[in-house]
């Protein structure tokens, strides 16, 4: 019970920090785009790669999530200290909307269904994860 609950207030504080650095990346104001051929394709081609960054960080925090549920509830405390190391590894490397996207999908995933028989090949995957691996480990 002392791990749920020290799980739940660090992913909430996570989320509030998150919201908070989104609404200051909101209010910013933005460069007027530019309108010509080569530069529109450019852009577009850029969306769509950003657009499937942003899904695999969706992915990535659903498979934890899910590997949450898979854990012990004596290995959880450690299991959220690494999904927590990767939330703040996106938002240095790839800025805070994917960790807001990561933090999220794991919150809903660690509370929802899914087959538990995947459950062995999840928890490998988390834990070769460049973004959960500890320095020294492999």
């Amino acid at each position: 019970m002392k791990s749920k609950s020290f799980f739940l207030r660090a992913l909430s504080c996570v989320v509030l920090l998150t919201m908070t650095s989104v609404t200051a990346l909101a209010q910013t104001e933005k460069p007027k785009a530019n309108t010509d051929s080569k530069s529109l394709q450019q852009a577009t081609t850029q969306e769509d790669d950003d657009d499937k960054l942003d899904e695999s960080f969706r992915k990535f925090g659903n498979a934890a999530g899910a590997a949450y549920q898979c854990t012990p509830e004596a290995e959880r405390e450690k299991l959220v200290a690494d999904v927590m190391q990767a939330y703040s590894r996106i938002g240095r490397l790839f800025g805070t909307d994917r960790a807001f996207y990561f933090a999220v999908h794991f919150g809903t995933s660690s509370q929802g269904s899914f087959d538990k028989a995947k459950c062995p090949e999840l928890l490998k995957k988390l834990r070769e994860s460049v973004l959960i691996r500890r320095s020294g480990t492999q």
